[in-house]
């Protein structure tokens, strides 16, 4: 079970402004409480890490989280893909994300596909922090003349 230390409030009322105005008028006492009744079924994502999950296409490929979500098990698909799917090396989502570091500080932090991160030596830190994610990603640091 998603706990409320996992909810990012940031990211989580930034992508859903509709959010601030139930919590506003006392609808939900607070983002977690909204998230727990409708976010997670409505698969929005808690936080960075998981935006972009396709719900869809993870039905799809994984046919039995279909018929768990039907029987009770789980309230969504996003639900099973955080407590078990990313786990198991399930794809949440057949979209990769290409990142590209700048001339600053970059704290970069991957989605849970496949995806790529591209410097090269003017951009590149020992400052710079890239958090993965999941899938199998890339890293390419091009070489300047």
């Amino acid at each position: 079970m998603l706990q409320a230390s996992d909810l990012d409030a940031n990211y989580y009322i930034s992508n859903n402004p509709d959010v601030s105005e139930a919590i506003n008028n006392g609808t939900f006492k607070d983002l977690f409480h909204h998230y727990k009744v409708f976010g997670e079924l409505e698969n929005r994502a808690p936080s960075f890490g998981f935006e972009g999950f396709d719900a869809h296409s993870y039905f799809n490929s994984n046919p039995d989280v279909q018929n768990a979500i039907s029987s009770n098990i789980f309230k969504s698909a996003l639900e099973h893909y955080i407590l078990f799917g990313r786990f198991e090396d399930r794809a949440g989502t057949g979209l990769s994300k290409t990142f590209i570091l700048s001339d600053g500080t970059d704290n970069l932090i991957g989605s849970f596909a496949s995806d790529h991160f591209s410097a090269n030596t003017n951009t590149i830190s020992s400052n710079d922090i890239i958090e993965g994610g999941g899938g199998t990603d890339v890293f390419a640091l091009g070489m300047l003349v």
